[in-house]
């Protein structure tokens, strides 16, 4: 399921999102996550994301 993850290139940005999606979600957890294939660029995920 899931499609592409959005990319952050600063930390700043994440954190502003990942505020977002806290108040959107009512209180969720996400954490920022390094990519995979670029160390440069960051992701958002979920609780039950990061569990898998």
């Amino acid at each position: 399921m899931g499609g592409k993850k959005a990319q952050y290139r600063t930390r700043e940005q994440a954190v502003k999102q990942l505020c977002w999606h806290a108040k959107k979600a009512r209180g969720g957890t996400f954490t920022i996550v390094t990519c995979k294939s670029d160390p440069q660029v960051l992701h958002i995920v979920s609780s039950r994301e990061a569990k898998k």
